[in-house]
């Protein structure tokens, strides 16, 4: 048995999320079932992490285990030939066979993208809030900044972690500009459920001047849901890496 790792790029707009679920149209689902017609048998795939419905991934990464004796890199251009168009697989190789898609992991990327125009095409990749809105990025990126460190994201989260926790380490956060859009880039160990959304939704706050800087900061220590912004719709938002110990 070899075990082989799959980087993989999909639009999630029409997907309920990257995992299994019954009834719903799942992009681990349909990896699935192009490796088991690839095969010829059952074949499970295990990911990095979930994704939401319609949340993007330029870098999502799974893995599975195979004794077809087949080159790993071969299953790129094999699935690509089966999987629908809206998920590609980038890159297939061999690891060893210790490795684990979630548990190996030791730092995850996600950008969250908010329009400042309306996009006729493309709008499916961005949050558009609405015309009138006007954001201030040197206030976000202000308190974006604030994020690196170790903390607590209890504000941030609907959802406590498996251990009932919610503390990570931010390595990187920051605001900037591009061309249309306004880009939240956030690099931690992990994130909790709805967490880059909560965030991307309170620095809309602080943007439209109704949370400070100094405010956003002591939501940190607040521990409070409530107190913070909005969830930012799913589908501005991308999975953009996965890093491992080799990679760092």
């Amino acid at each position: 048995m070899q075990t082989v790792k799959l980087t993989i790029e999909y639009d999630g707009t029409d997907f309920s999320g990257w995992q299994i679920q019954p009834r719903e149209r799942t992009v681990q689902e349909e990896v699935e079932k192009a490796l088991s017609r690839m095969e010829k048998r059952a074949v499970s795939v295990t990911g990095s992490g979930r994704t939401d419905a319609g949340v993007h991934a330029l870098g999502q990464v799974a893995h599975f285990k195979t004794g077809a004796g087949l080159e790993a890199g071969v299953y790129r251009k094999a699935l690509n030939a089966l999987l629908p168009a809206d998920i590609r697989i980038l890159a297939s190789e061999r690891v060893p066979d210790g490795f684990h898609a979630r548990y190996d992991a030791v730092r995850r990327e996600y950008r969250y993208v908010i329009a400042r125009e309306q996009h006729a095409l493309g709008r499916q990749y961005a949050w558009f809030p609405g015309p009138h809105v006007s954001l201030d990025t040197d206030r976000m990126s202000e308190a974006a900044a604030l994020l690196t460190g170790e903390h607590d994201f209890t504000s941030f989260s609907r959802n406590p972690a498996a251990d009932g926790t919610c503390n990570s380490v931010v390595y990187a956060a920051r605001v900037s500009e591009r061309e249309k859009d306004i880009v939240f880039d956030i690099s931690a160990v992990r994130f909790f459920h709805n967490m880059v959304r909560i965030l991307a939704g309170t620095l809309y706050d602080v943007g439209r001047g109704y949370m400070s800087p100094e405010a956003f900061a002591s939501l940190l220590t607040r521990h409070d849901r409530r107190k913070a912004g909005p969830t930012a719709p799913p589908h501005g938002l991308f999975l953009v890496r996965v890093i491992y110990k080799e990679e760092k």
